[in-house]
């Protein structure tokens, strides 16, 4: 059974209150051209259940800015970091593929779970028959061009998916099969600190 550091808890607690936001909070944006700016941060409108296109921030109470997924390379929002991401989805019948190619899809907005070797983000978005602000659960290898979905709803992880896609660490396909490692962040967690490197 894997334990969980302190600081990954926190972390998903962080993750927990962002969800209650309804106004400005502390936090960062980093601009494409490197620059970083601090100030107050709001990505989304949880009363109507709405993710922002385009994030509001605010320097010492002055002067909104709106910036998109093109404009910045991440922010952070009540210590919670957002990355900048291509990202296109295709689907065809029962199987998905999600790509994180130059130019493809679209830019948007994913949660950062976990980076390193194996990084773990969260794609947010809504229901139409739902105000709630839902998501799922996305890995990338480094050098990938793509992203694999880490787990279907209420069923957990893709177990099925994972073994082929980790077929490089054994030791982690048996852990997912026999149900020891439960969540994306602790596949990634295990990866990047247990497999071959």
């Amino acid at each position: 059974m894997i334990r969980l550091p302190i600081s990954l808890l926190f972390l998903l607690y962080c993750s927990h209150s962002l969800f209650s936001q309804q106004s400005y909070l502390k936090g960062y944006v980093v601009l494409t051209t490197g620059d970083t700016l601090h100030g107050e941060v709001k990505d989304r409108d949880i009363n109507i259940g709405r993710l922002l296109s385009r994030i509001r921030f605010k320097q010492n109470g002055k002067k909104l800015k709106k910036y998109s997924a093109y404009d910045v390379s991440s922010y952070s929002i009540d210590n919670v970091v957002f990355a900048s991401k291509w990202y296109e989805e295709q689907a065809e019948f029962f199987n998905s593929r999600y790509l994180n190619q130059y130019g493809r899809g679209e830019k948007v907005f994913l949660r950062v779970n976990s980076k390193g070797r194996l990084s773990c983000y969260t794609k947010e978005f809504v229901d139409q028959d739902d105000v709630a602000i839902n998501g799922f659960e996305l890995f990338i290898k480094e050098g990938d061009d793509y992203f694999e979905r880490a787990n279907q709803g209420l069923f957990g992880l893709k177990k099925k998916k994972l073994t082929k896609y980790f077929s490089d660490c054994p030791a982690l396909v048996e852990n997912i099969n026999n149900g020891d490692i439960r969540t994306a962040l602790e596949v990634a967690v295990f990866y990047n600190s247990e497999c071959d490197k």
